[in-house]
């Protein structure tokens, strides 16, 4: 798992450049969703424990339908795919952590494994959203300590109006301004 050894890569220039601004996540992103097992599992979790107080959350984990769309045809996959999310949801609860979801394609699925595996007032971060309004809603109504993020796509010339209707229905007490990087950074400047 070359990401562990980048976060704590990342986590050491942290500490050397910037005073130790610095803090991560570690989760079994739904791309990867057919390697979690008990051992990946236990070396997150290791992972988690060395980097200590740096460790802030569980994820980014959750469902992607769109990158994941063949495997998401068939059933014992899609199964697999909301198992995996759902243990590693039941896991940020019994860390105490907040829960970094990724959902694409999937919001159905998604506001399930939520309403099904966390408690109310679990703290819930939706990542780098671009899904629907009533999804949206529908979380934030749910889960009072949810946020949802909203990366740089939003500066492009050309954003799509959904994005921008997401903005306009989203409390700006419940807004997270983020970037993806590099994937969705903010649009160039000249």
């Amino acid at each position: 798992m070359e990401s562990i050894a980048d976060t704590r890569a990342l986590l050491a220039a942290g500490e050397r450049l910037l005073g130790g601004a610095i803090f991560c996540t570690f989760g079994c992103h739904p791309h990867n969703y057919s390697e979690y097992d008990d051992a990946m599992e236990q070396e997150l979790l290791a992972a988690m424990r060395q980097c200590g107080h740096k460790a802030v959350a569980w994820g980014e984990c959750g469902l992607d339908y769109y990158k994941n769309f063949y495997d998401a045809q068939y059933a014992d996959k899609r199964s697999r795919m909301v198992d995996v999310f759902a243990k590693q949801a039941r896991l940020a609860v019994s860390l105490g952590l907040p829960l970094v979801v990724h959902s694409r394609d999937a919001e159905e699925d998604t506001v399930s494994v939520l309403r099904n595996n966390l408690p109310r007032d679990h703290p819930v971060h939706v990542h780098a959203f671009q899904g629907s309004v009533g999804m949206m809603k529908q979380v934030l109504e749910m889960m009072p300590k949810s946020v949802f993020g909203m990366s740089g796509v939003y500066t492009f010339k050309n954003v799509y109006e959904h994005c921008l209707d997401l903005a306009r229905n989203c409390p700006l007490d419940r807004l997270v301004l983020e970037t993806d990087a590099p994937y969705l950074s903010e649009a160039p400047r000249e």
